[in-house]
């Protein structure tokens, strides 16, 4: 469930099929993200998952897969 509400989100901020993105999908490179497009991935993720990653979600959030650990790590704290 995370996973699809996660690309579903990924898709709507870079404007892609979320059936082009899969957990290794690296947002930078394959989907061209620039630093404004990962906050506004990361602000839909806090605002969808209700919480808040750490200040380095910037920095560390390169793939979906990523992105995962990070809520579930955040879920978990």
């Amino acid at each position: 469930m995370e996973e699809e509400i996660l690309r579903q989100i990924i898709a709507e901020v870079m404007k892609v099929d979320p059936r082009e993105i899969d957990e290794d999908t690296t947002l930078i490179e394959d989907l061209g993200a620039d630093s404004l497009d990962i906050m506004r991935i990361i602000i839909n993720i806090e605002e969808r998952f209700s919480l808040k990653l750490p200040g380095n979600a910037v920095n560390e959030l390169l793939t979906p897969a990523d992105a995962i650990k990070m809520i579930k790590k955040v879920k978990k704290a």
